[in-house]
This record gives structure tokens, sequence and C-alpha cells, in this order.
């Protein structure tokens, strides 16, 4: 269940639902006003009509009389004309711990594959998530839709998450609700567009250590490789196995908000301060023990690695704009301040290290220039190894792991592969159109995995895509594993796991 500020989730039901009910009341008047004139221009012309035809005119007015009922019986039993393939129409109590009710599809039964069900609403990120499920008729599995809702009293509504029978359905609309008469909830509309595809099916899922709620100092870290979340609970330090769903605590956090990574292997853990201010990162063991030694910045830092392997740390300082190499064990900074690639608006991307350990690379670009920089760095000493100049801003980076290249995701699409011999660019993939890519990896047998705000592709670095995007369409964040399986977070707060074949 998703833990929220039940007060704003009201606000936002109150806001639309005062907007809503002033539609409605001002289409109520112009209805009228507008059926006023109407009745007005029929009374002028059948008045002419009469006068021409005065011996019938008696038939005439019966006849306008029984014509003008039967038009007023088919206004109020006609139902609002949709061009949707799709619309469904139900109600949600509110609650507040829960808003639920029910559905009805009233178009499009047939395509959906369903006649109804019940309805769940909650807070989801910076959205509402609604959640159908489908109990009647034929079809089984759920619908999940992400909107929110305005003071027009309409939102637009994207399926975000299906499963069972539904699982290949896409599709997107508008959704408007209306208070119900006692205001203890409200009737909803959807007018959807479906369409069916290849549409990617995890292979597991797992609920988050922490569901986090809008006010929350605190959240969780996924790692470089996508196998572990890093998160809180209960006071708690608490690991997540992301392949077996294992969850292992680690003692308490040192101060009340705090976000932690931690190394089984390397026998250490870090927590970082994340309240807002200067920052401070302590270290520690990683089975729980007494916190070690602590080191305080004078700025608020943010970590750019995901990972403590070879017992490093990647910091972005943000005030001073650079980046510096901690050893995770005593907390000393390692090498090289890298600054020239942070100055002047310059920003970062995540820091990635290598298999063996021994390069950590991350990217820097310039937003003034739209000039892209990565810097490869050595792990044990922390200097610049290489720093490649490339034409856009760096969006992901990965390792091959023969050791041989390194693959960066850049802003506008474009995936580049470069020797980490030369540090020249060997090959190049151009997508058909601009994509924003959230992570790259590369699977066993050398082919890229790209996932996009939308889904993932599998591409060979000289040929490009070898086939088209699968959808995955409840993306919010992911990480491609070492195997080439894909991690991914979604809207709901969810880890799911996929497999895309090339």
């Amino acid at each position: 269940m998703v833990i929220f500020n039940s007060q704003v989730a009201v606000f936002r039901r109150v806001l639309a639902a005062v907007a809503v009910i002033g539609i409605i009341a001002t289409g109520c008047s112009s209805a009228a006003e507008s059926s006023t004139e109407t009745q007005s221009g029929s009374d002028a012309v059948a008045a002419v009509e009469v006068e021409d035809e005065a011996p019938d005119s008696a038939d005439a007015q019966e006849s306008t009389a029984t014509t003008s009922e039967a038009d007023a019986d088919d206004a109020s039993t006609s139902e609002p004309v949709s061009d949707a393939a799709v619309v469904i129409e139900g109600n949600v109590i509110w609650d507040p711990l829960s808003y639920d009710g029910e559905w009805t599809t009233t178009k499009g039964a047939d395509l959906l594959g369903c006649d109804g069900g019940s309805v769940n609403e909650r807070p989801a990120q910076a959205s509402l998530a609604m959640t159908l499920r489908c109990e009647q008729g034929d079809g089984s599995g759920t619908l999940v839709g992400l909107f929110q809702p305005s003071a027009a009293g309409t939102a637009e509504w994207n399926l975000a998450i299906t499963d069972g029978d539904f699982v290949e359905i896409s599709g997107a609309g508008e959704w408007s609700g209306v208070p119900n008469a006692a205001e203890t909830g409200a009737d909803f509309r959807l007018e959807l567009d479906i369409e069916f595809g290849q549409v990617a099916a995890p292979l597991a899922a797992h609920e988050r250590i922490h569901q986090p709620a809008e006010n929350d100092c605190y959240d969780g870290f996924i790692t470089d490789d996508g196998l572990t979340e890093f998160g809180t609970a209960d006071n708690t330090l608490q690991r997540l196995d992301l392949v077996s769903g294992e969850i292992t605590t680690h003692g308490p956090p040192p101060t009340e908000c705090a976000w932690w990574l931690g190394d089984e292997s390397l026998g250490r853990r870090i927590a970082l301060s994340a309240d807002v201010g200067p920052s401070t990162i302590w270290f520690g063991p990683f089975d729980g023990g007494d916190w070690e030694t602590e080191r305080s910045f004078d700025e608020e830092v943010l970590l750019l690695s995901r990972s403590l392997r070879s017992n490093r740390l990647v910091v972005l300082q943000n005030a001073s704009a650079s980046v510096i190499l901690l050893d995770a064990t005593t907390g000393e900074t390692v090498g090289e301040e890298f600054s020239a690639g942070f100055r002047n608006g310059r920003t970062s991307t995540g820091a990635v290290t290598s298999a063996d350990g021994k390069l950590i690379a991350f990217g820097g670009a310039d937003v003034v220039n739209q000039a892209g920089q990565l810097f490869i760095v050595a792990a044990e000493t922390g200097t610049e190894v290489a720093r490649i100049e490339l034409p856009t801003p760096v969006s992901a980076v990965a390792f091959d792991p023969s050791g041989d290249d390194i693959i960066a995701g850049l802003s506008d699409g474009r995936i580049v592969t470069v020797s980490l011999t030369s540090f020249e660019t060997t090959s190049t993939v151009t997508p058909d159109a601009p994509v924003s890519l959230l992570a790259l990896g590369v699977q066993p047998d050398g082919l890229i995995v790209a996932v996009t705000e939308s889904g993932a592709f599998v591409a060979d670095r000289v040929e490009g895509p070898t086939g088209e995007e699968i959808a995955i369409k409840h993306l919010g964040a992911a990480r491609v594993r070492p195997d080439g399986d894909i991690s991914t977070l979604t809207f709901v707060q969810l880890f799911e796991h996929y497999r895309i074949d090339g």
C-alpha cells in the first residue's frame, strides 16, 4: 500500500470538485439559454407554416407537439457521443484511507474484453493512480492509469500498468469527474483509445522497502547493476535483493534522514544525510556495527555512484560544482578533484565502475553549448585516465563486460562505443527519432540494451537496433543488469524484472 498525505489528496479532489461544479453550472445555464433561443425560433417557423396552411392548422399543431415531446424524450435518455474506442463509467467513494468504487464498460466491452469490476484510486508520485480490476465478463486482469485532476475537471489518463488478459493493451484518453449528490465521492468517465501490441511482461515483481510519502526526507538507492535496493524502514537500514526478494537488516541509521549503500564482499556500508543543508557521510561495517567515522561537508553533496565497488564513492559537490572520489573505509579524498567539466552550469550523469573495479566513468555536460564530456578515472589513484569530448551531453554510461570498450548514451538518443585503448569512438547507433535514454547495458553476446522512457530495445553496434522497441509501459527508473536483463521501478513503487531478447 502506498503511504500518502490524505490531506493533500483530499485537497486535490476538492479543487477538482469545485471546478467541475462550476463547469456544470455554467454548462447548464448556457444550455438553458440555448434552449430558449431554439424554442423561440421553432415557434416562429411553426407560425408561418400554420398561416400558409390554415385548413390543416390543428393537425399541424398536434404533429408539432408530438414531435417536440419525442425529441425531449430522446434528449433526456441519450448518452454523450464519443469517438473513443472504449468508454468506462464508474464511481469512487472518498475515504481517508482508500478510494474504492465500481466501474462499467459502456462502450467497447468486446474490444476491451471486460464488462466491469472494482476500482481503487491512490496517489502515485505527482499523479493519481486509478486501478481497474476486471470482475465481470470473460476477461481477467488489471488496468492502472495515471492522471492528475485539474481545475478544468478533466485530465489526460495514461494507461501505465496492465496484467492478465490486458498485458498487451496500451493507450490513453480523457478522464472526467463529477462529485456525487451527497459529495461523498465522485462519478467518473474514461474515454480511451487502446491498441494491442508487443508488450514486455515482467518475470518477477517486488515491493519497495519503503513506500515514499510526499513529505518523506529519505528514499532508497537502487544499485548501478539493478540487483539491490538499499532503503530505510521502521528506523532500520534494510537491503532488498531484487533477484530473490529477500530483505536483510543492517542496524539503525546514524540520523533520522539518511540514505545508505553497502557492499557485502567489501564488508562496508556508508550513509548520507538526506535533509537539506550541508551533508555528512558516515562510514561503518556492513553487518550493522557502530559507525566508525564520518566526513562533513560545507555544502550539500550527492552520490553519483550507486556502488561501493573498488571501495570508492563518487561524490558531486553541488555548490562548488566539482566531483571527488572518497575512500569508502576512511572517508578521505582519493586523487584529483574534477572541476573543469562541471563549472558554469555543467551537470553530470551517474558514475559506473568497470567489472574488474579498475576504472570509474561519469559524464559531464555544458548546458550552454551542449557539448558533452566523458571522464574515465583510475579507481585506485583517483587520477584522470581520459576525458572524451562528445557532441551532446551524456545521459547514460556502461562498461562492456569484455573490458575493451565503454558505451555512452547521448542526450539526442545516439549511442556511441569508445575504445578503452585508443579512447576514440569506434561506432555510433543513431535512432530514427530522438529518444531519452534512461539506462544502458551490454548483454554477454555484446549487444547493447537500451532503456528509454517508453520501453527497451536491443542494438548491434554496427547494424543498429535488431528489432522494434518493446513497450514497458510503467517505467519510472531503470537499470540494466550484468546479464542484460532490466530492473525497473514503476510509478506505483514496484520493482519489476524484464528480459528483452535481441
